[in-house]
């Protein structure tokens, strides 16, 4: 299975389509390849009164850092709550994400494997 997203291919000025895998992909041998997804949690004091500029800032920043890591690890998209922003990656472990927050100076409080993903489809 195939997810599609968009991601600037030079920071902020154009965007190119890559293609980022989930859950299993079969291979032309036959054999699967699992593709780790993790839930990165950030503990921010009051991260929903970011500014578009301040958000942008940040996102930029981070997928600069990316880039320089190569296509192993994926940022796919963020939730920004009243404490925390959760995001969601795919990566081959969580080295890499905390990598990653190093380098792009963003915090990296809790990371979680996820293991399962349900949503309404899957009793559908």
């Amino acid at each position: 299975m195939t997810l599609c997203c968009r991601q600037p291919d030079d920071v902020g000025k154009r965007w190119a389509t890559r293609v980022y895998l989930r859950d299993s992909v079969k291979l032309c041998s036959g054999a699967s390849l699992r593709v780790p997804q993790f839930v990165i949690e950030r503990k921010i004091e009051d991260p929903s009164s970011f500014t578009e500029a301040d958000i942008r800032e940040v996102s930029l920043k981070s997928l600069e850092v990316l880039r320089q890591l190569g296509s192993e690890i994926q940022w796919i998209q963020s939730f920004v709550t009243d404490e925390k922003i959760y995001c969601i990656y795919y990566a081959p472990d969580e080295a890499i994400i905390r990598e990653h927050g190093k380098r792009s100076n963003m915090r990296v409080d809790r990371v979680a494997a996820v293991r399962r993903l349900v949503d309404p489809a899957t009793f559908a």
